[in-house]
């Protein structure tokens, strides 16, 4: 995952007072009838179609099946690129990709302040990168700085409109309250959030026990989201719009590869406890939408860590690589990691990226090379050398009715053009064009971005890895296509993109009756 909060795990023996972060309910919600149903949207980390699909069939996931079966449900919803829960839900919450809402990726490089920003991807990452900086990335600048502050969140969309909301260990979770987390070892952060908020044990209302509060990911995981949720159903202060994030299933996706069958049967019996909260589950469809999906999928990296994974510090000698938690003078290179994806920034004036891409293009495990040259964006395949650039025009228009100038060759990125209909369909990488477009204008600086093929991950700045297991970041409809279930309305999403689903939830909350 993406997990913000993993560190903290280090400080817990700090606590000595179990009520650290809980704070009294916000009595203040809404909870009247609205004219509209309220929307209750779940994030699963990770999940993937497989086994799911075969174990609905198999009626081993009552709850997953109910879903599909009073709704519905596709396992082609197009997830954002690089497939990080922080772009993913920062995209979902302000209907924008990158290159709008300015988060563009779990590590990312600041050229005006000249340091790598991480929001937390792993203890030991963390602390090369700085603990206490990573905390602050993740916990405040996340929300508070980085995220586009023109932008509006469903959040404070929907406060503006009367309507409350609620924020469950959800990463991004921006809205127009003043809240406090209380961090173990630092002083007391204010941050903007909607009325009732949750945040692991930075930020509760329940007292879930011991083991759950602190561990795994000090309160953000699925147990402490679940049992806030349900405090909200059974207090029947359920405010309009519910957004609860359940990351578990990730450390297993990112371990083992798969969804194992055990996992998944877990996950249904939660979403069971939910459903069953409300009296009958067709009471819990009667005056709710919910809206339950996954967020990316990821690749099976190989087993043999030699081959499967890149060593970038290998792969760019004899340049020398900037390090996490500070840049020096006799930097050549800033790499900012994603797993399966990198942005690549020169720190030199004087150097030719050109011929840093040249060392890109002799390992074959490199998917693609993205860079934006002035209005264009050129994209290269390695190991064949074709090419392919493309710009914002009115020569073609793809799916998702955006419209482009396209020169060169269209299996770069598997694009299925149509030119006396002059109409753009996708192959293996989903809405390619614009989730590239918007990765190279997602923030400031001359970098280029590098993904791998599937089955291969890259290593930077002692980013994790996971050979044997799975991951993701890249483009590839590995990583990008996700599940999604709808109950309880008949409406659907202008398009199956995460980019869509905040505008469809704004309809479905002013809709009348």
């Amino acid at each position: 995952m993406k997990k913000v909060f993993l560190m903290f795990t280090l400080f817990c023996f700090l606590l000595v007072m179990s009520g650290c972060g809980l704070e009294p309910r916000p009595f203040h919600i809404q909870t009247e009838a609205t004219g509209s149903k309220k929307v209750i949207l779940i994030i699963v980390d990770s999940l993937i179609k497989n086994p799911l699909t075969t174990m609905m069939e198999e009626r081993k996931l009552p709850a997953f099946r109910f879903l599909k079966e009073k709704g519905w449900y596709t396992d082609e919803l197009v997830s954002v690129f690089p497939t990080m829960s922080v772009v993913i839900e920062s995209t979902l919450l302000t209907g924008h990709y990158p290159n709008h809402h300015g988060v563009p990726g779990l590590r990312w490089y600041d050229v005006e302040e000249r340091k790598l920003v991480n929001y937390g991807d792993g203890t030991v990452s963390s602390i090369r990168s700085g603990a206490v900086q990573t905390a602050m990335n993740g916990l405040l600048h996340l929300n508070n700085t980085h995220l586009n502050q023109d932008l509006p969140t469903i959040h404070e969309e929907l406060a503006s409109m009367g309507k409350p909301t609620a924020s469950i260990n959800a990463l991004v979770y921006r809205g127009s309250e003043q809240k406090t987390l209380h961090v173990p070892g630092m002083a007391p952060l204010a941050t903007m959030a909607p009325p009732y908020f949750v945040l692991g044990s930075f930020h509760h209302y329940v007292q879930t026990g011991f083991t759950h509060r602190f561990f795994p990911s000090y309160g953000v995981n699925d147990r402490v989201s679940v049992d806030h949720l349900l405090d909200l159903i059974q207090n029947k202060a359920l405010p309009d719009f519910t957004i609860m994030y359940m990351p578990d299933l990730d450390k297993e996706s990112h371990e083992e590869g798969i969804n194992t069958k055990d996992t998944i049967v877990k996950v249904d019996q939660l979403l069971q406890e939910v459903l069953h909260a409300f009296g009958t589950w067709e009471e819990a469809l009667r005056d709710h939408v919910f809206i339950v999906m996954g967020d990316s999928g990821f690749s099976r990296i190989g087993e043999d860590k030699a081959k499967s994974v890149i060593p970038l510090d290998t792969l760019f000698q004899p340049l020398k690589i900037a390090e996490p938690d500070q840049t020096t003078a006799a930097d050549d290179l800033a790499v900012a990691v994603n797993s399966r994806m990198a942005y690549v920034y020169p720190l030199r004036q004087d150097l030719d990226m050109d011929q840093v891409v040249e060392m890109v293009k002799k390992d074959a495990r490199v998917d693609m090379i993205t860079r934006r040259r002035g209005e264009w964006i050129e994209v290269m395949h390695p190991e064949s050398g074709q090419q392919l650039r493309y710009r914002p025009g009115l020569s073609f228009t793809d799916v998702y009715s955006q419209t482009w100038d396209i020169e060169g060759e269209e299996s770069v990125l598997d694009l299925d053009i149509d030119t006396r209909k002059k109409q753009i369909g996708f192959g293996k990488y989903p809405d390619a064009l614009m989730q590239l477009y918007a990765a190279a204008h997602s923030h400031s600086g001359d970098y280029f971005i590098m993904t791998t093929a599937p089955g291969y991950e890259m290593e930077g700045a002692h980013s994790p890895i996971h050979p044997g297991g799975g991951n993701h970041g890249s483009l590839h409809k590995e990583d990008l296509l996700i599940p999604m279930f709808v109950a309880g309305t008949d409406k659907r999403p202008k398009t199956l993109r995460v980019v869509d689903l905040k505008p469809f939830i704004l309809g479905l909350l002013k809709q009348e009756g």
